[in-house]
């Protein structure tokens, strides 16, 4: 995990944020993945796979709001993703916010 993290440092990318994230998260390093999708996000904002990764990774630990506002973000710059609107609406209703769920299928 160290060479990744020091790949990107020197020379990030996309994809070497999903490579260590999901590394970190295969090694149960739950925190750590999660920061690399973070700042993956900050880096690659209109990235659908890292917002995807990220969304899967939140969801996964129970955070579905978490996980709707990031899909969230990336509509606002890619408002036709079908997909990813239904996945944003999937996650608001995980989070018992239906209101939500429909808002954004009828943007």
């Amino acid at each position: 995990m160290e060479v990744l993290r020091e790949l990107i440092d020197s020379q990030p990318t996309e994809e070497l944020y999903l490579e260590f994230a999901t590394l970190a998260w295969r090694l149960n390093r739950f925190p750590e993945a999660l920061n690399a999708l973070a700042e993956a996000v900050q880096r690659y904002p209109q990235s659908r796979n890292v917002r995807m990764a990220q969304a899967r990774a939140l969801a996964t630990r129970g955070r579905h709001e978490d996980a709707a506002l990031t899909l969230s973000e990336y509509l606002a710059l890619h408002p036709d993703d079908v997909e990813v609107r239904t996945q944003a609406a999937a996650h608001f209703l995980d989070a018992a916010q239906p209101r939500k769920a429909i808002e954004i299928l009828a943007p």
